[in-house]
């Protein structure tokens, strides 16, 4: 206890220091304890890090002489499951990669080959490392790029062993293992949040904690600015901009029923709530995260209710504060799309054990979708296996487009594996209907003229029936502008796919006999992907009812001068604005 102006205060009540606080998120992070102030628990976790030292001591305590260590017991390695599926495919990867390397067939792309292994181990090496930890937005961001990676080369792969004249079984076993190393990650990815007793209710940051930091003292700083702004008497432009915004904001918190956002203006209690905020995310702990779920909603309303009183009815417009709410929603953000991975570890362990021990309130509806989209890129994967070496001409162009498939089938299931929306109907899902589209155009090529390939793709639609049902998703309520947001949604999404295409040809097709080169580029261009995109496109906008737009440019907009932009935003009647995040949306 602390006695300040006779009133007793614990420390807690206190404005710690942010050096304070900056040690106290070290503490938790290292040690995984929730509280660095506990003695007992502080002790507590040091033993158990330094088990060791430990033993020593307990053996000073006991009056032994601690120089004398004991004899350890034998310990059995035990190979798990994952473990043992690890090393198998890490050593079928090396064994394929020297065999191509090696081969007097790929001499003439032997530079290629050896870049190719190089990305591929490099890849592998950082997912399988870093999926482990899941619970680090960071780690995870890092996983899912891996995996993204080896997709990408085990369909470049599966191209190449298209096109390369009955000689493309090495590719075929490369593109086996690289599919087998991704879908270990995210098996991995999903093990790491069972074991941490991830639920619907915890909250996992897709933001790391010195990100968060640092927009915590942006916001800060803004607050600070904004009050300058206001003892200023001084502007550049010779206008009281920052007065006048800080009368209408207190005039309107007064009037209404929101007197209680007012301290939120004041720079200790802010930092206090974004730093107990922070505090929370730094303790990657199952009740950390669960304790961080339970408050950072209320707190994000909090602040979203504070945007949006205050920006209401402010005229004119305040740089200073336009700032200062941008700042506080880029720190919002962060807690955005956070329950994300709560339907992973029903990819990673059987749903009988996941129900029992992790998630509660049992599996709703998107997450039994992915599970049968998971089983339709199995199944995929068995038939590719079996169709892959096909010499046939025609036979090379339908394995090009069941590749494509297994590759959407994978994008669909990273897309549903983070999703939040209870209904299946968040923006990840909407995305993922994009491939659903795809999917329901290439099974009529792949299937023509072919039983065998007819067989196969029969076998992928009937389990991914949730995928086929994207019409559904564009489905508003009449709500004609969101109908339009989620079908350009859906566009873009295609428009990426159409350019990764583009490029995917003429990297195949620099590696293939020149003899077969015309085949890849025709599939990629104009009989084929390019084709079956563009049907796509069309289907989605003439579901939502609305012209067909343009695939936007890529690049960066630099306007002229500084007037140019502010024209742009003169002209614009609703000005430059940034959504406010829902929480409901998340819950």
């Amino acid at each position: 206890m602390i006695t300040i102006n006779g009133t007793a205060k614990t420390i807690s009540d206190l404005d710690r220091a942010p050096q304070t606080r900056i040690v106290e998120a070290v503490l938790r992070k290292t040690l995984k304890i929730s509280d660095p102030t506990n003695v007992d628990e502080l002790s507590r976790a040091l033993l158990l890090r330094y088990s060791k030292d430990a033993l020593l001591i307990d053996r000073e305590k006991k009056g032994l002489p601690f120089s004398v260590v004991a004899d350890q017991i034998a310990s059995t390695v035990v190979t798990t499951g994952n473990q043992a599926q690890i090393l198998d495919a890490q050593r079928d990867l090396e064994r394929v990669l020297k065999e191509i390397a090696e081969a007097p067939a790929y001499a003439e792309i032997g530079a290629e080959m050896r870049g190719w292994a190089r990305a591929i181990r490099a890849a592998s090496a950082d997912g399988l490392n870093s999926a482990r930890f899941a619970l680090d937005p960071h780690q995870s961001d890092r996983a899912l790029a891996a995996r993204r990676t080896l997709g990408d080369y085990a369909r470049v792969s599966r191209y190449a062993a298209a096109l390369t004249t009955c000689d493309g079984a090495a590719f075929c076993r490369l593109a086996q293992c690289c599919d087998t190393i991704a879908s270990l990650i995210l098996v991995l990815m999903g093990d790491a949040l069972s074991d941490a007793g991830v639920t619907r209710s915890s909250l996992i940051p897709r933001v790391p904690g010195s990100v968060l930091r640092e927009r915590r003292d942006t916001v800060l700083n803004e607050l600070r600015s904004l009050h300058r702004s206001a003892a200023s008497s001084h502007s550049p432009e010779g206008w009281p901009r920052a007065t006048v915004v800080l009368t209408q904001i207190y005039q309107q918190l007064e009037t209404s029923d929101t007197a209680d956002l007012r301290s939120l203006l004041d720079e200790n209690y802010l930092s206090r709530q974004l730093d107990d905020l922070l505090d929370l995310v730094n303790n990657a702990s199952p009740d950390g995260l669960k304790e961080l779920g339970s408050v950072a909603m209320l707190s994000v309303r909090r602040f979203n209710r504070f945007i949006a009183v205050t920006t209401a009815n402010v005229k004119p417009p305040s740089p200073p504060l336009a700032r200062f709410t941008a700042a506080l929603l880029l720190f919002v953000q962060g807690f955005a799309e956070s329950a994300g991975g709560y339907r992973l570890p029903f990819l990673a362990r059987s749903p009988l054990l996941v129900g029992q021990a992790s998630i509660t309130g049992g599996s709703d509806v998107p997450t039994l979708d992915l599970i049968r989209i998971a089983l339709a890129r199995s199944a995929a994967a068995e038939w590719i296996d079996c169709l892959c070496c096909s010499c046939e001409e025609d036979a090379a162009k339908k394995i090009i487009l069941f590749t494509k498939v297994i590759y959407d089938l994978d994008r669909t299931i990273d897309l549903y594996s983070f999703g939040t929306d209870p209904n299946g109907k968040g923006d990840a899902e909407i995305r993922a209907g994009a491939f659903g589209a795809l999917l329901e155009f290439a099974a009529p090529a792949i299937a023509l003229g072919s039983p065998r390939f007819a067989m196969a793709i029969n076998a992928v639609t009937t389990l991914a029936q949730p995928l086929l049902q994207w019409r559904t998703l564009l489905d508003a309520d009449d709500d004609e502008d969101e109908e339009e947001r989620r079908a350009k949604l859906m566009h873009d999404m295609l428009c990426l796919q159409l350019r990764e295409e583009t490029g995917s040809a003429r990297l195949v097709s620099s590696i293939t006999p020149i003899c077969r080169r015309d085949l890849i580029l025709a599939v990629m261009n104009g009989e084929g992907i390019a084709d079956i995109i563009d049907k796509a496109q069309q289907a989605i906008v003439d579901t939502a009812d609305i012209d067909k737009p343009d695939c936007p440019p890529v690049g960066v907009t630099i306007p002229a001068d500084l007037e140019t932009a502010v024209n742009w935003i003169a002209d614009d009647e609703d000005g430059i604005r940034v959504e406010i995040i829902n929480p409901d949306d998340h819950d």
